[in-house]
């Protein structure tokens, strides 16, 4: 969660999957999610993922 970006990158010899990629989630609470992330630093844990985002952007199915 705290390297991936909302597609498929590359990064030293390394790929990480798209969330963009992962069923249920979309571009926009892909692009909610990783804004949040360069913004604000890594993600600590799940509870700290959900209070960050907001709900308008990521609904309960895609954080499921």
């Amino acid at each position: 969660m705290n390297k991936s970006d909302i597609d498929f990158t590359a990064n030293d010899g390394v790929v990480h999957f798209g969330l963009r990629a992962i069923k249920n989630v979309g571009e926009g609470p892909a692009r909610a999610i990783v804004e949040e992330r360069r913004e604000n630093g890594p993600y600590a844990y799940v509870f700290e993922l959900c209070s960050r985002l907001e709900y308008s952007k990521v609904n309960r199915c895609v954080l499921e």
